[in-house]
């Protein structure tokens, strides 16, 4: 409650203000900042008086919270008369022209848009488009270019052509790069004969003897001699002559001898017979193509027997026993692997590709009689060409590769992927991933998977034959491409 002075005197016209009017005076007191002077000047109140009012303990500020405001409007009841009058001013606060004037010159919150109070932009309605302007230049941009219209033709289009007061090129097609003439010598360097060209010009010319003058030749003097054009003549370097004599007499002789000459016809045949065979036999100083020749009973007979994927077969024989000659072709040894294999040459972990080793070199085998791994002589080498490989791998994963026909040593005994054709050994066995193969350390890697290759162009391959039978391919022992060596039987319990 406000306590005024009890020496006040009443107005007879109490100024009584209800709660709505208190909640009135103290939201018009939040609106807005200068209230109280629009309170004071509507009133009139003497200086002193407001003074009083505002030091007044139990009057709130106008920065007070609203319900602050509700609790002191609440306490307040009725007001006692003031001490003094509002400006002469009788009545309650609707009486108060002038203040509701100013009042209604202020707008209701609840009449004002949400922009009034957030004064966010994102509260506008009807807002414009706003251009994006982010690839646009400034004017300080613009100002430091030029005009199109002060441009030249060449700045746009960047030709040569469009220049002015352009300079003259030189022609330098027929001139020498520094290069070049750094490669020639100085004329001031050369030799006379340089330039000249001359034999007279060299200097150290040697001494040429005199040209040399054939002398007629004659029964004590070597020299040249020239045909008569008619019992001698010479053509193309070779000189004939010709003679008048009686042959019948020699050809009697001849007839006579052929009858008592006990002649016979030889044959040679061989097996197998290809067709692309090629058969040559010799016999006296005369040879001749095919497989038959006549010759004199007791005579010596060379022969040649070639053929594609065969042995060539050379030898002689003597047709007085017989008139026919067997001959037996052998395919080659064909037992490979491919060029980029790896061959052991030593107990040291040395290797060489299969072209790097030579007749007469030493490699890594494996001796079937020692049952151990030692080196070996080299004693033939081939390098066919082969279109089927087998890709053998272990199951650690590492890989050898060989020739369908290559007989590989394992704990069952000799196995190849095609032992049919394989020539090398006997009782050669079928490999299988049921079995392990020898390896360098005396023991044995169980085979994974065996992949068959057939390589249509073909490709590059070694067939390397040994004194021992036997070499090693990467670290797994195979047969060589020779005969001998494992005559196929095993015997098992090697280890």
């Amino acid at each position: 409650m406000v306590n005024m002075s009890s020496n006040n005197t009443k107005e007879n016209n109490r100024v009584t203000i209800s709660n709505n009017q208190a909640k009135y005076y103290s939201d018009a007191a939040l609106g807005y900042a200068n209230q109280a002077k629009i309170y004071a000047d509507s009133a009139k109140l003497a200086e002193s008086n407001i003074s009083e009012l505002l030091q007044d303990e139990n009057l709130v500020s106008v920065s007070q919270n609203i319900e602050d405001i509700k609790t002191v409007a609440e306490n307040i009841g009725e007001l006692d008369s003031l001490s003094t009058s509002w400006g002469n001013i009788s009545g309650d606060i609707s009486n108060q022209t002038d203040l509701q004037t100013k009042l209604n010159e202020k707008a209701n919150s609840s009449d004002l848009s949400t922009v009034a109070t957030s004064g966010s932009y994102n509260d506008l309605s009807d807002k414009p488009t706003i251009p994006d302007v982010s690839n646009l230049a400034t004017k300080t941009e613009l100002s430091v270019k030029a005009n199109t219209s002060d441009l030249s033709t060449v700045a746009t289009s960047g030709s040569y052509n469009d220049l002015s007061d352009k300079p003259t090129i030189p022609d330098v097609s027929n001139l020498a790069t520094k290069t070049e003439l750094s490669a020639k010598a100085n004329t001031s360097d050369l030799s006379t004969v340089a330039t000249s060209g001359s034999y007279n010009d060299l200097s150290n010319k040697p001494n040429i003897p005199q040209a040399y003058t054939l002398p007629t030749a004659s029964t004590t003097t070597l020299g040249g001699v020239k045909v008569d054009g008619s019992t001698i003549t010479i053509q193309n370097g070779v000189i004939s002559g010709s003679a008048t004599y009686d042959d019948s007499a020699l050809i009697a002789r001849i007839v006579a001898l052929e009858n008592k000459i006990n002649t016979m016809n030889v044959t040679l045949t061989i097996n197998p017979t290809p067709s692309d065979a090629t058969v040559t036999l010799t016999a006296q100083g005369f040879s001749q193509n095919g497989n038959s020749i006549t010759v004199i009973k007791g005579t010596e007979v060379s022969y040649s027997v070639s053929a594609p994927d065969y042995i060539t077969k050379e030898g002689t024989w003597t047709s007085q026993s017989s008139e026919i000659k067997e001959i037996e072709l052998e395919a080659p040894s064909s037992t490979c692997v491919p060029y980029y294999a790896n061959i052991l040459v030593d107990n040291e972990g040395h290797y060489k590709k299969p072209a790097e080793i030579n007749v007469g070199d030493m490699v890594a085998a494996y001796n079937m009689e020692t049952k151990q791994i030692e080196q070996t002589e080299v004693i033939d080498i081939h390098s066919p060409i082969r279109d089927n490989l087998v890709v053998i791998t272990f199951d650690d994963d590492s890989k050898i590769e060989v020739t369908n026909d290559h007989a590989i040593l394992t704990n069952e005994g000799w196995a190849a992927y095609e032992p049919k054709a394989c020539h090398e050994v006997e009782n050669v066995i079928e490999l299988n991933t049921s079995q392990k193969i020898l390896q360098l350390d005396l023991s044995y890697k169980q085979i994974k998977s065996i992949e068959y290759v057939e390589k249509l162009d073909g490709i590059q391959c070694y067939a390397i034959n040994t004194a021992c039978d036997t070499f090693i391919t990467e670290t797994s022992v195979v047969h060589n491409c020779g005969e001998g060596g494992g005559e196929g039987g095993w015997d098992g319990g090697w280890y």
